[in-house]
């Protein structure tokens, strides 16, 4: 935000991880006449804010997971669930995919665990994975969570065209 200020853009978008550590900085955008849009998570003071929906895109992302449960594996299944359980807003998110899975398939939510990124996803996954090896589905609140997922399971050479993998974002 610093060098966008210093720079002079006529508008800034942003997604915070944190949706009151950029209040004070909106305000100074907003006072040099920059026009600021809270993308994802809703900013306080943005000029706009375009957000979604958490609960019903986890809700989405639990029926595609279910859907695939259901279809490949007969709704059994041994999940784990990767969040972003520590930001307030993706916690809904999380919440509507173990919902949905627990509404429509008779799967066990095995595991529900955090991570922030790639590398952190593929490292809770092994650990997760070692200690349960019965996990063959892995649903996630973003994509940089399931492709930290996807690597841990190359890590640990699981093959097997009945495992799921899925995360939800444009990333």
């Amino acid at each position: 935000f610093d060098n966008w200020i210093a720079m002079g853009v006529n508008a800034i978008s942003a997604c915070p991880v944190d949706t009151k550590s950029l209040e004070e900085i909106t305000a100074q955008a907003q006072a040099a006449g920059i026009i600021v849009v809270g993308e994802a998570q809703g900013i306080e003071g943005a000029d706009a804010n375009v957000i979604v929906d958490d609960y019903e895109y986890g809700v989405a992302n639990g029926m595609a997971a279910a859907k695939w449960i259901n279809e490949k594996l007969g709704g059994e299944a041994n999940v784990l669930i990767l969040g972003l359980d520590h930001v307030e807003a993706v916690i809904l998110r999380g919440n509507g995919m173990e919902d949905k899975i627990k509404e429509l398939t008779n799967a066990t939510i095995v595991s529900r665990q955090s991570a922030e990124s790639i590398e952190e996803a593929m490292t809770v996954t092994e650990t997760v994975l070692l200690a349960n090896p019965e996990i063959n589905v892995i649903s996630c609140v973003n994509d940089q969570l399931a492709l930290g997922a996807w690597q841990a399971v190359q890590n640990l050479g699981i093959e097997d065209e009945n495992y799921y993998i899925g995360g939800a974002d444009y990333t």
